[in-house]
């Protein structure tokens, strides 16, 4: 199988990089590599991402400007249904950006879509689930927004690297990387889940479609 040329943006903290990053050596195949987690050292690509990994066709001098334009795909997927390590996202060939809830696991995931009404504080919030892992930054991020915030919704948090590994709700098919919010708890959340009606990746509460009922149709 011929690979694509292409650039892994990522940090050494995400499992989910690690996970992609192992594969490839497991394959022998050759990429470049960004790396995020210096926050004195960032690479100007970091800044365009939602989320680890971020995968862009082309070499890492073209990896700004390719995550800028989201022609790539974020989110962990396997190299064998990878579309930029196999080619069919390449330099001259776009490919929208990859939905990171669509197929791929991602930490922070891509951006999710649809404009979000801001909700603000305020009481009579609707009920949603976090899932996440206590080892993702982006994790900690969205339950400390959460927090500083003062978002008054029924939060069910799921810790999916400790405590509730073994809940459903982190197997699920449809988890396709940290933090994944969806609307309702357990099986409304599982429905939703199967539905489709969750946002992988972190996003300001603010903008955030679950935080503000717009992927709550179940």
């Amino acid at each position: 199988m011929t690979h694509n040329t292409f650039t892994v943006i990522g940090a050494d903290w995400c499992g989910f990089t690690k996970k992609l990053v192992n594969e490839l050596k497991e394959h022998n195949i050759d990429h470049d590599y960004i790396e995020c987690s210096d926050k004195n050292n960032l690479h100007p690509a970091c800044k365009q991402v939602d989320g680890y990994p971020h995968v862009t066709p082309c070499g890492k001098e073209h990896a700004e400007e390719h995550a800028k334009a989201k022609k790539g795909v974020p989110g962990y997927r396997t190299v064998a249904e990878h579309p930029v390590i196999n080619g069919e996202i390449t330099c001259d060939k776009g490919g929208g950006g990859g939905k990171a809830h669509g197929g791929g696991k991602a930490h922070g995931g891509g951006k999710a879509h649809g404009g979000g009404k801001a909700h603000g504080g305020g009481g009579g919030g609707h009920p949603f689930t976090l899932i996440g892992a206590g080892w993702c930054g982006f994790t900690v991020k969205m339950r400390e927004e959460l927090d500083i915030d003062n978002v008054d919704h029924n939060v069910h948090v799921l810790d999916c690297a400790d405590g509730d590994k073994d809940d459903p709700m982190c197997k699920h098919a449809n988890i396709k990387g940290f933090p994944t919010m969806v609307c309702g708890h357990g099986n409304d959340a599982l429905k939703n889940l199967d539905a489709g009606n969750h946002v992988a990746g972190y996003k300001a509460a603010a903008d955030h479609e679950v935080v503000n009922g717009l992927k709550c149709s179940l």
